[in-house]
């Protein structure tokens, strides 16, 4: 199978570098990269620094608002298997390998994400792990991990269980969805995950094969809390309805993922919940 990566990148050409190396330190490289520029200049001056890349580079004339930018760039690959690539975050080594291994071992599953790790600078002191999801995991476990679509809807309603760039997906479900555009600005990536989570199941990998970068200059650090509450729940309420209109129902799907947490954990678990919406 052809193996793309998919990077996006806005003004930033420094961060696009250090990405790019980690593409270019694969165990398993990919079979093409695909550039997609929202910055206000182009950085191909960049991109020229790596030959032996199998990259393919567009320059937007006019900046996309970025829920529009990522649905677009995500369906420029035209491999077997597409990962995304954020500027501003890192692949380790076997990033590639392993996921790219998880969808082949499980080809029901239509998307597999990795363990990340945050960082503020690759020679410091890691800071912790992010997106745990809400299905038990054996911290004895190297993966891959099989996890229906139904426990994987679940899971997308109350956050993502991936940072954004530790996903590949399988490009061919992309051909049956009509996505749709929500106007998101900050849940934009769970919304698109969501949607294609709905086409199949799910690979999760214990493996931490992906660096999710921590720094001043995020978007998502740009939008105030009450923005950032009102965007997740806004995507909530998006996925509780995909759910009921493809014949899932959410209620009964939530109470079994939750048959397997104590008292104290679905407490926990009830104070990132918006009761209301459901």
């Amino acid at each position: 199978m052809k193996i793309g990566v998919v990077v996006i990148t806005f003004r930033r050409p420094a961060l696009l570098r250090d990405a790019l190396r980690s593409i270019a330190n694969q165990t398993r490289l990919p079979d093409e990269v695909f550039i997609s520029d929202n910055s206000p200049e182009p950085d191909q001056k960049v991109v020229l620094e790596f030959p032996g890349l199998p990259i393919r580079y567009h320059f937007h004339d006019r900046p996309l608002p970025i829920d529009k930018h990522w649905l677009w760039a995500i369906q420029q690959s035209q491999a077997d298997l597409v990962s995304l690539l954020e500027d501003d975050n890192l692949y380790r080594p076997r990033h590639l390998e392993v996921l790219s291994n998880s969808l082949i071992k499980y080809p029901s599953a239509v998307l597999a994400g990795a363990n990340s790790l945050v960082f503020k600078n690759l020679f410091s002191h890691a800071s912790q792990q992010i997106y745990a999801p809400l299905w038990k995991i054996n911290l004895m476990d190297e993966g891959p991990v099989f996890i229906p679509r139904t426990t994987a809807l679940v899971t997308l309603l109350f956050g993502t269980p991936f940072a954004s760039s530790a996903i590949m997906f399988r490009r061919a479900v992309l051909d049956h969805i009509q996505f749709r555009n929500a106007g998101l600005r900050i849940s934009h990536d769970r919304w698109m995950w969501a949607q294609i989570a709905a086409m199949g199941d799910l690979v999760y990998n214990p493996e931490i094969t992906m660096l999710y970068r921590d720094h001043p200059v995020q978007v998502v650090k740009n939008f105030p809390r009450a923005q950032h509450r009102a965007d997740s729940a806004k995507c909530s309420s998006l996925i509780f309805a995909m759910m009921l209109n493809s014949g899932i129902l959410p209620r009964e799907q939530i109470a079994e993922v939750f048959k397997g947490y104590n008292l104290e954990e679905r407490s926990l678990i009830s104070y990132f919940i918006f009761a209301p919406r459901f």
